[in-house]
């Protein structure tokens, strides 16, 4: 039935919700929801009318908002409002970047070209850039694949350069130190995804 319904679609991500609520699909210019027997289109367009122009990704964090990445803007979505929150990033407007995965403590976005950023949720709902890693901060690559973080609080980031972990739970003079997966440790991959 899957596959009958979605025939015609080219789906670019999918979100399935561990809490048991829909499927969604990225599927260029719109966002459908796929449940049970029915697949309809949920959203195609900005709170300001901007349509989409291709959906590539599609991430919804712990506190119910989506995120998507069209055509290498970052929008949010809570509630009804969708809008560009890539200013809010406070990058170079050319470079793409996508929310990876949300933590107890914020967001966590991939860049291309700028390192991995946190973005720290504040007690109000508000939110600040808190972290920045990149290779000044001792990344292999600025190039940012994909984040994750384990049940140690190791922060993992894969990148053109390679696989580095960070414990953020540790500093060195309030900086995190960032360790490089090598060869000898059995991981002979130069770029990682």
């Amino acid at each position: 039935r899957f596959n009958a319904k979605t025939q015609n679609l080219f789906i670019r991500d999918a979100f399935i919700d561990k809490n048991g609520g829909p499927i969604l699909l990225a599927a260029g210019n719109k966002i459908y929801r796929l449940e049970a027997d029915s697949i309809r289109v949920l959203f195609d367009r900005q709170s300001n009318g901007t349509a989409f122009r291709d959906v590539i990704s599609l991430r919804k964090d712990q506190w119910g908002n989506i995120w998507m990445n069209d055509n290498g803007k970052v929008l949010f979505k809570t509630g009804n409002i969708i809008t560009d929150f890539s200013p809010r990033l406070q990058i170079p407007p050319n470079v793409p970047a996508e929310m990876c995965f949300s933590d107890s403590s914020g967001w966590w976005f991939k860049t291309s070209g700028y390192g991995a950023i946190h973005l720290k949720r504040m007690p109000d709902g508000s939110m600040i850039k808190d972290i920045i890693l990149n290779k000044e901060s001792g990344l292999v690559n600025d190039n940012v694949f994909s984040i994750t973080a384990d049940k140690n609080n190791f922060l993992w980031v894969s990148s053109l350069g390679g696989l580095c972990y960070i414990d953020l739970n540790k500093t060195n003079s309030g900086k995190y130190i960032v360790h490089t997966v090598h060869e000898d440790e059995g991981l002979d991959v130069p770029n990682w995804n």
